[in-house]
């Protein structure tokens, strides 16, 4: 196919090509600037796509796209020409490699950078939807990685909400292996598929791998249809929520802000991926599947500055797809990668491990088999212990317990009911989705048993109190009734001052004793009776809360800081307030 070849110095519009950026299906990118030295990018359609009214209304969608939607992340419309030889859209130049080149060049992401991918991203596709807009071709060649977040580009064959279908009637345009599967049986285009497009891009990102495969074709398709996406080495909550993102049944996939939501715990928690960039395999030629007509073999698509490995890598080559019949490949468009297959033949479509009809198996190797998930694809997070935070707090609720006795007992007890509660949820939800999976009902489904797990906390919070009061009574009354009879004197008070007081001991006596016992109190109450729950409670609420050692950091600097305040008040010999008692009790 003749393509629009520009050299650095040619004039296209009135703009001067500068360097070539990329190119695919349908025209080539390049830097350039205009008549007042700014940089743009320039989009020139190959010359073959130029005269006709197919490419000219495909330039004239993607210009209305991109105007449709304004957004950091959508680079916006600076000068379009569709009428003339030379067609064009010009738009801001975005600096940064596309996600593909990111990851080919510095391998798979790790948890903090794919979340904030994520949650970017995420914030960027909302904006097309929030305009009544469909992308329709999410994948990691249509994503550039900018200094101030990604940005999606390639609006070509992006369409509204409510518009017609693009293409012919039966025929839809994508990617393989970033197309939901229900596109590939006839279902219309929606946002459900730009979501998909987006989790199976996050998963390119965070394993360095094309999610379901790269060729040959049919066993990627057969792949997406089965639900068997390649997660190999990421942890337990990547795993998850990307598997979540995934499922083959729409109506069972978890929804964007979960899946964000996930991604942040992982990337709290300090989730380590093990996963590592393959070399992509040498796949031996397979005789066509039963049902299946090759009408020509397509060629690999080069993305951007990557080229063809980058291509294969990432398992991109935008394709129409039809629906009506047995899987068929069409050279459409003379070896640039677009496809036309028909997808509806489910009985003629090859399946993992059966044969691809060379009488030698399926056509990857067993070694790059992606690992299938197992029932449910759900592994539990595991919050780590935090011993520093959890001694950090009680440090000033023991200097509070001398000061404030009663009420410290009644912040404390509340405190431990609210983080117990939470524990008990989460590991009711976590018991729930190692048996069925991830769903989108989890969140409605826990909001409405809240009550009973925070009536079954409260249950299980019976114990360890009445353990830890039982031991504070007998502690803190026995040394009561020894210091104010004076049947043990620690530090006495002297003449009018011991008169005056009834005791001879110090008041700060009194509040080490009171200390001594509250640390008592605190340490049955965590490692009591039927206490595990609170403590797992904690370590939910202080990983979401305070996560990793910038979040124990900050909760030590805060305990400390209370204790140092009520340290203060001791020293001064603030009194003490037994509210709602009257005053201490009288055992002399």
């Amino acid at each position: 196919m003749e393509r629009h070849t520009k050299r650095p110095g040619d004039e296209v519009g009135g703009y001067h090509v500068v360097e070539r950026l990329g190119s695919g299906a349908a025209g080539t990118v390049y830097r350039a600037v205009d008549g007042g030295g700014d940089a743009v990018a320039l989009k020139l359609l190959h010359r073959a796509y130029a005269v006709t009214d197919g490419a000219r209304a495909r330039l004239l969608r993607e210009v209305a796209a991109l105007q449709k939607v304004t957004h950091p992340a959508i680079a916006r419309v600076l000068d379009a020409e569709a009428d003339a030889d030379d067609a064009f859209i010009v738009t801001e130049l975005v600096d940064g490699p596309s996600l593909e080149d990111e990851v080919m060049g510095g391998g798979p992401l790790d948890a903090d950078d794919l979340y904030e991918l994520a949650a970017q991203l995420a914030e960027a596709l909302h904006a097309v939807h929030d305009a009544d807009l469909l992308h329709r071709d999410v994948k990691p060649s249509n994503i550039l990685v900018a200094d101030n977040g990604p940005v999606l580009i390639d609006f070509g064959i992006a369409q509204g909400l409510d518009d017609a279908r693009v293409t012919s009637t039966g025929f839809v345009m994508g990617t393989p292996g970033y197309l939901a599967p229900e596109m590939l049986d006839g279902a219309e285009p929606s946002a459900q598929g730009d979501w998909w497009g987006w989790a199976a891009s996050l998963a390119y990102a965070a394993t360095g791998r094309a999610p379901f495969g790269v060729r040959p074709l049919d066993v990627v398709l057969s792949r997406v249809r089965a639900g068997v996406v390649d997660l190999d080495g990421l942890g337990p909550v990547t795993t998850a929520a990307l598997a979540g993102a995934l499922d083959v049944d729409p109506d069972q996939r978890l929804g964007p802000d979960e899946v964000v939501t996930m991604l942040r715990q992982a990337a709290q928690s300090g989730e380590v991926s093990t996963a590592l960039l393959p070399t992509p395999p040498v796949v031996p030629a397979a005789a066509p599947a039963a049902g299946t007509v090759p009408l020509a073999a397509p060629a690999p698509v080069g993305h951007g500055d990557v080229g063809e490995q980058a291509g294969e890598q990432a398992g991109e080559g935008t394709a129409i797809l039809t629906t009506s019949g047995t899987t068929r490949m069409l050279d459409v468009d003379a070896g640039d990668g677009t496809l036309l297959l028909d997808t509806h033949g489910r009985p003629g479509d090859p399946v993992l491990g059966e044969d691809a009809g060379d009488g030698q198996g399926e056509g990857y190797p067993l070694d790059y088999e992606p690992r299938p998930l197992d029932e449910t694809g759900y592994v539990r997070p595991v919050h780590r212990r935090r011993p520093v935070a959890i001694l950090a707090l009680a440090v000033p609720a023991v200097a509070a317990a001398t000061l404030y006795p009663a009420l410290t007992a009644v912040v404390v007890l509340v405190l431990l009911f609210l983080v117990r509660t939470v524990g008990v949820a989460a590991e009711a939800l976590h018991d729930r989705r190692e048996d069925r999976g991830v769903r989108r009902s989890d969140g409605w489904r826990a909001a409405v048993l809240l009550p009973w797990h925070a009536l079954r906390a409260l249950g299980g919070l019976v114990p360890s109190v009445l353990v830890a009061a039982s031991a504070g009574v007998v502690v803190l009354g026995t040394s009561w009734w020894l210091l104010q009879t004076n049947q043990w004197v620690v530090a006495p008070l002297e003449g009018a001052d011991a008169t005056a007081a009834g005791t001879q001991n110090a008041p700060w006596v009194f509040s080490a004793a009171l200390a001594v016992t509250a640390a008592l109190v605190l340490l049955l109450l965590w490692f009591g009776p039927l206490s595990r729950m609170t403590r797992v409670g904690a370590r939910t609420v202080l990983g979401h809360v305070a996560p990793g050692a910038v979040g124990t950091a900050f909760v030590v600097i805060v305990a400390l800081a209370l204790a140092a305040l009520f340290g203060l008040w001791i020293a001064v010999d603030k009194p003490v307030e037994w509210w709602p008692f009257t005053g201490p009790p009288d055992l002399s």
